[in-house]
């Protein structure tokens, strides 16, 4: 069983939120970019410590563990015991700070995307963070 962490950083701009999504190519799906959440294997991580890895690695910023919102789990498909590890961060109070992140060697981005863009992706997990951040935002004014 390998246990992965998928993070969606989100900030709210006046009106409107914005979530920080990558582009990169993924060999199974298929040969374009896709829009795809920050992710990595957790490995001998903490899943918090995974997260706020993953976070830091893929756009500069940093975050803490108390600030994590925990969004749960949910399978990589119905044939593997695979389990992925939901989480979300607020960065709406440092949405003046630039996106340190990047196009990397292999052309891969990370950048801010409205929720249209988002539903563009083929990233089952992205649309399932995405889903419950928006739901927990209803029910508690996230």
């Amino acid at each position: 069983m390998e246990k992965r962490i998928l993070i969606l950083p989100y900030r709210r701009l006046r009106r409107e939120t914005e979530y920080l999504i990558r582009r990169e190519h993924v060999d199974k799906w298929d040969e374009a970019s896709d829009i795809c959440a920050i992710s990595m294997p957790v490995g001998n991580y903490t899943l918090e410590e995974a997260a706020l890895h993953a976070l830091e690695a893929t756009s500069g910023f940093d975050g803490k563990e108390k600030d994590l919102i925990r969004l749960g789990i949910v399978m990589a498909d119905r044939k593997t015991t695979d389990v992925i590890h939901l989480f979300a961060i607020d960065l709406s109070e440092r949405s003046g700070e630039s996106l340190p992140a990047h196009y990397d060697e292999s052309g891969e981005m990370t950048y801010w995307a409205k929720p249209d863009d988002l539903m563009k992706s083929i990233d089952a997990g992205l649309l399932a963070a995405f889903a419950r951040v928006n739901f927990l935002g209803q029910q508690n004014n996230l």
